[in-house]
């Protein structure tokens, strides 16, 4: 799985809600998003239960 290829996926469609959504702050939010989602990528309890493989 090419995490930074997800991100960037997962992020632009965040983006795009939060746009729609008529949100505040989306560059702060976008950035927090970015991170979470590193951070859970990373995590060993998501490489356990991953079904994509590597």
């Amino acid at each position: 799985m090419d995490t930074e290829k997800a991100i960037k996926t997962y992020s632009k469609n965040y983006r795009t809600v939060l746009k729609e959504g008529g949100f505040t702050d989306i560059e702060q939010k976008m950035i927090a998003f970015g991170s979470r989602l590193r951070e859970m990528y990373a995590s060993e309890n998501f490489r356990k239960h991953n079904i994509y493989p590597y």
